[in-house]
């Protein structure tokens, strides 16, 4: 049985604000990393922290987002009705 709507929601909520918190983490040891190579400018850092929050924030949000979709039983649902054949 699926679980409810509500909770699959909250439950969605917590791994995006999770995921969030790791892209934050993951930024700032991109920008240390960087700036332990040698000096770094402002534009620099910024970008480099930008860009790995960003993409930590994408490919985490898609992850989660299928789960979400699996959980609810959307997938499910397209699986079996995406096998009938109309008549044309």
């Amino acid at each position: 049985m699926d679980q409810d709507s509500a909770s699959l929601t909250v439950a969605l909520k917590q791994r995006l604000i999770a995921i969030a918190i790791a892209g934050l983490v993951v930024a700032g040891l991109a920008v240390i990393a960087l700036a332990a190579t040698g000096p770094i400018t402002l534009h620099l850092a910024l970008a480099t922290a930008l860009g790995t929050f960003f993409t930590a924030l994408v490919g985490g949000g898609l992850f989660a987002i299928s789960f979400y979709s699996d959980s609810s039983g959307h997938d499910r649902d397209v699986a079996t009705n995406g096998d009938r054949r109309e008549d044309r």
